[in-house]
């Protein structure tokens, strides 16, 4: 998946959905600051952390950013997404 269509899936996501983005593009420091993966898709900017204003939508959202082309990963206290395959 493009940088391109990741970020109009992520787009669509938030015209459909209330949610905060929390982490988006991340240096390799930081990534490795937060525990993050060596090859985390945050390090080319096509991984997103966003956090819900209703949690109660979170499975709907997992539900459309599959339709998207997307992975939608629930961290606890937040949802990973990133490009699927």
């Amino acid at each position: 998946m493009t940088i391109h269509k990741f970020v109009d899936a992520v787009l669509t996501l938030q015209a459909e959905f209330d949610f905060s983005v929390t982490s988006w593009f991340r240096t390799k420091k930081r990534n490795k600051g937060v525990g993050g993966n060596a090859e985390s898709f945050h390090l080319c900017g096509l991984g997103v952390d966003c956090v819900l204003d209703l949690p109660d939508d979170q499975d709907l959202l997992v539900k459309r950013a599959r339709r998207l082309g997307l992975d939608a990963i629930v961290e606890g206290d937040h949802i990973h997404l990133e490009p699927s395959g």
